[in-house]
């Protein structure tokens, strides 16, 4: 089952190279130091294509980037519920969680990108 886009009734996989697109111009924003701008950008990739894991980690990276883990955190999330093998999301999750003050949790999340990394 895949997502469509509810005014265009697209199929998730069409709205894709929109998304990758959308990713490239978001991240020559990043390059230039202008991360909301390039939020704006990686949501509307988003919104197109709701499973694109790029644009979510970068969302989740430009919130970093803003100092603002509290909210990459729950993009993060999204990466793993998607792809739960995702080490990078599991790690970075685990880091942004650290820098909000849950040590235990944040230590689980970076245990289970270890493992990842590992059975690579």
């Amino acid at each position: 089952m895949h997502a469509r886009r509810e005014m265009k009734g697209i199929d998730e996989r069409e709205a894709l190279p929109e998304a990758e697109y959308l990713l490239r111009q978001a991240r020559e924003k990043v390059n230039d130091g202008e991360y909301q701008q390039a939020m704006d950008i990686l949501h509307r990739a988003v919104k197109i294509a709701p499973h694109h894991l790029h644009s979510l980690i970068e969302i989740s990276n430009c919130y970093e980037y803003l100092n603002q883990s509290d909210r990459a955190i729950p993009y993060y999330e999204k990466v793993i519920q998607i792809d739960p093998f995702y080490a990078d999301a599991w790690f970075n999750k685990g880091m942004s969680i650290r820098k909000t003050g849950t040590e235990k949790e944040a230590a689980l999340c970076i245990e289970r990108a270890i493992e990842l990394y590992c059975s690579r």
